[in-house]
């Protein structure tokens, strides 16, 4: 069995408060897994991040 972790990210402030960005991704996801997955398949963590890495030192 296939076991997935799904992790959806925005960079700005703004598409985490609009939440389409991750409505967006939240929809292509099942997309893929409802008809590219091999099946049976689990969905083992699920993550979201809203953040920028604009503060992070410079360090890309």
């Amino acid at each position: 069995m296939l076991k997935y972790i799904i992790y959806r990210r925005v960079i700005t402030a703004e598409q985490g408060r609009s939440g389409l960005a991750l409505e967006a991704q939240k929809r292509d996801i099942n997309i893929f897994l409802e008809r590219f997955s091999d099946v049976p398949f689990e969905v083992i963590g699920r993550f979201q991040d809203e953040g920028s890495g604009a503060n992070n030192g410079g360090l890309n």
